[in-house]
């Protein structure tokens, strides 16, 4: 499923790098599940101003 997120497409590498900063951790994959469907009206008011959607 293809998703019109702001930040699908960076999400998963940097939540990749955070975890990787963990001493304990050598592999990781991150996988995105849009379960419900993410759609812009999911966003608070709020961030879809910061982000310049209103």
């Amino acid at each position: 499923m293809r998703s019109s997120s702001p930040v699908a497409a960076n999400m998963p590498s940097e939540v990749g790098e955070a975890i990787r900063d963990d001493p304990g951790v050598s592999d990781v994959r991150v996988n995105l599940v849009w379960s419900p469907p993410w759609t812009p009206e999911r966003m608070t008011e709020e961030a879809r101003l910061e982000l310049g959607m209103l």
